[in-house]
């Protein structure tokens, strides 16, 4: 099982995304990679990573069959939380 731990609060996106709709999450340090989170007003939640503007999402009537673990559940529970963009490292635990 992966849980999030805080890191930092009021933090800045790492990554560049242009939509002026979403809405800044933060930013969560996986063993894969670190990524920028995101949720847009549809309700599509969004990560986003790396140089080149790469990036993945699910929509809003998708959240209830997103993999535990994975960028998009920890988007979605901000989301339900409505904290502000805090810095994140995720790891596994027993």
């Amino acid at each position: 099982m992966k849980i999030a731990k805080l890191v930092a609060k009021n933090v800045s996106p790492l990554h560049t995304h242009d939509c002026e709709e979403c809405k800044f999450l933060g930013t969560a340090a996986f063993p894969e990679r670190v990524v920028d989170l995101y949720v847009c007003t549809d309700k599509t939640l969004i990560y986003r990573y790396g140089v080149n503007g790469e990036y993945g999402s699910v929509p809003g009537d998708m959240w209830n069959i997103v993999k535990e673990g994975s960028p998009y559940a920890l988007a979605r529970e901000l989301v339900k939380r409505n904290k502000i963009p805090c810095s994140y490292r995720v790891v596994e635990v027993d």
